[in-house]
């Protein structure tokens, strides 16, 4: 076990944590897209994404036809996983839901490193069962958010901000969308309402990865919902925990 920090060592890595934040270091994703790597949150998030290959594309490119899918991101966070699909579909329109201002505007402005604004939409709103105004309940740096009450008073989350929210359903009416082809689904515990509400809509998509926050959602309901649609779930030795791929082959 790794000894206490000393406090030199805490205040070494907060000014280094400081400078990071104030001049960002641009890391590559594997196509050459410019990402902003601002602390170690998301140095970590990077990693995952284009070293440890979180989300597999290119083994399962192959269900999604053509090279201009359309994509669904809800729970875009910093926009990590909406880059890694366009390293595989540069083309690619992508429709990214973050409901925290500050990721929204870091998303924002990872499209305008790598000229993506015409191809992504981005939506400062948390996609729900139905669409208005709710509260996000959040941290100060904003690492952790949830719409659940019960969940925020369990893991801390103890900053309300206003929020807009967005059903799939008015969502694709208002952009006449039939579907999607590429689904991610992060939306810290609502992942089975919203499935529910929509699940005509998502039902149409050759991938959905999603992540589950048990007991509020759990990979054997989402794999029971989706599979009287034809989906499988993608068992991968290097994948795991709360992260699950479903195909429709």
């Amino acid at each position: 076990m790794r000894p206490p920090r000393g406090a030199i060592e805490r205040l070494g890595a907060h000014w280094r944590d400081l400078f990071i934040r104030c001049f960002p270091i641009h890391a590559r994703s594997r196509s050459g897209f410019v990402v902003p790597i601002w602390d170690r949150t998301q140095r970590r998030v990077y990693e995952r994404m284009f070293v440890e290959d979180m989300f597999p594309l290119d083994r399962h490119h192959g269900l999604v036809a053509g090279d201009a899918p359309v994509v669904l991101d809800v729970g875009a966070h910093t926009g990590l996983f909406a880059l890694s699909v366009a390293d595989r579909w540069p083309q690619a329109r992508i429709h990214l839901f973050e409901p925290v201002p500050r990721l929204a505007r870091r998303i924002a402005e990872l499209a305008r490193l790598n000229g993506l604004e015409q191809r992504w939409q981005i939506e400062q709103a948390a996609v729900d069962v139905s669409s208005g105004d709710t509260t996000l309940f959040t941290t100060r740096s904003a690492l952790g958010a949830s719409l659940l009450r019960d969940k925020a008073v369990e893991v801390g989350l103890r900053r309300a901000i206003s929020v807009r929210t967005v059903s799939l359903a008015d969502y694709c009416a208002a952009h006449r969308l039939d579907g999607f082809d590429v689904i991610k689904l992060d939306a810290e515990g609502l992942e089975l309402p919203i499935l529910d509400a929509a699940l005509p809509i998502i039902a149409r998509a050759r991938l959905i990865f999603a992540h589950v926050f048990p007991p509020r959602s759990t990979r054997a309901a989402i794999a029971t919902r989706l599979a009287a649609h034809g989906f499988t779930e993608a068992l991968e030795e290097q994948r795991g925990g709360d992260e699950h791929l479903f195909v429709r082959r």
